[in-house]
């Protein structure tokens, strides 16, 4: 079956602490993560197979029409079962609580405060998280335009997304 974030909880970083989490459940419920829509069109979820190399079904997949449709309407977690994110043997209950149901979600603002997933967990998702391969060459392709081979350093501007290539060109480099 699969599992699911139920709406969204903040920004960018917020969705991928969501999922982060989300994923560690994804695994100890043996569910296939359906990844939010932002994070999939940024990060090459395919990599975050290499964190459960044992598992015998697909770590992520990306919100098709149907998959969200579904995810909307399935099954949520109730206030109840949220409680039982919280240890192992809850863990074991609500896999059998939730056994046969095809589509399950969980509330993202529950995600998001969930307490910290092992570290272990954390280090292997942070060295799997790398950007698409369509978003790595736009970026790519922005530094040799905008850099060649000169040295630079690069700053996140919040709420300044999608205005670095107008703001560069106001740049004096010499």
């Amino acid at each position: 079956g699969y599992i699911c974030m139920r709406h969204t909880f903040g920004r960018l970083n917020n969705k991928l602490q969501e999922m982060t989490n989300l994923l560690y459940f994804a695994n100890a419920l043996n569910r296939t993560l359906v990844v939010e829509h932002e994070i999939g069109n940024v990060y090459d979820y395919y990599k975050w197979q290499d964190i459960f190399p044992h598992v015998k079904y697909r770590v992520a997949t990306t919100g098709t029409h149907k998959l969200w449709h579904w995810c909307h309407w399935g099954y949520l977690v109730d206030g109840r079962q949220n409680k039982m994110l919280m240890s192992r043997g809850g863990l074991q209950q609500l896999k059998k609580e939730i056994k046969g149901k095809e589509f399950v979600a969980i509330n993202a603002a529950i995600l998001f405060y969930f307490r910290e997933t092992d570290y272990a967990f954390l280090r292997s998702f942070y060295a799997n998280l790398w950007p698409k391969p369509s978003v790595l060459k736009k970026a790519n392709d922005f530094i040799a335009e905008h850099f060649g081979e000169k040295p630079y350093a690069a700053v996140h501007l919040r709420d300044l997304e999608g205005s670095c290539a107008n703001r560069m060109k106001r740049v004096n480099y010499n």
